[in-house]
């Protein structure tokens, strides 16, 4: 049975910003360039994360080399459609990340071949909140479409101190009214799709 939350990707981590995670029930987490790739603390498990930024597929290809599956959680934020479509079935890596930039390469095939390969896509809602009126709809488009095909979601907080990090419940409901997506699948974003994500791994919680 799940128990708790899962943030899959901070940008910083320390022992504040661990405190207040284990205090708003999260049980694990997926660190920036953390240097270890897996760490059992009391009561929160904190996992390596590597971003992939890439414009072309021979980039992608450099940055993905030496990089195996487990223990370490990949995403990849691509800034080119071949990037995009690489990535899609590319089994190293475990989600591909929605924002400002790369919004335009998470098309309607792109989102179709994500589905095929079962392919997660990832937003931050910090940056939710700051998009223009403009890409915030076409971010609201795509997140419907996705959800449509059974495409999973996983949300983050891009968190680098303590007071950015999700509280639970109100990142829920704030997500699910913003994106007006159900509730049940907003929740799953913090919880059993990146659970699913760690388990693929090899990291056990």
């Amino acid at each position: 049975m799940l128990r708790g939350y899962i943030d899959l990707w901070l940008k910083g981590f320390n022992e504040e910003t661990y405190k207040t995670l284990v205090n708003l029930g999260y049980k694990a987490v997926a660190v920036e360039d953390y240097h270890a790739a897996t760490k059992r603390l009391p009561e929160l498990i904190v996992v390596r994360k590597k971003i992939v930024s890439a414009e072309s597929r021979k980039e992608l290809r450099e940055k993905l080399h030496g990089i195996k599956s487990g223990n370490i959680i990949v995403s990849v934020r691509p800034l080119g459609v071949e990037v995009a479509r690489m990535s899609a079935h590319d089994k190293r890596v475990d989600t591909i990340i929605m924002d400002d930039e790369t919004l335009y390469y998470i098309d309607k095939a792109q989102l179709n071949m994500m589905k095929d390969f079962s392919k997660p896509l990832e937003i931050c809602i910090a940056e939710l909140l700051g998009f223009s009126p403009r890409k915030k709809a076409m971010i609201y488009r795509r997140i419907n479409f996705a959800l449509r095909r059974n495409i999973h979601l996983v949300l983050v907080s891009c968190a680098s101190n303590w007071n950015q990090v999700l509280i639970p419940v109100s990142s829920v409901y704030l997500f699910s009214l913003l994106a007006n997506i159900p509730l049940k699948k907003a929740l799953e974003t913090i919880t059993s799709t990146p659970h699913a994500i760690l388990a693929k791994n090899g990291v056990k919680i």
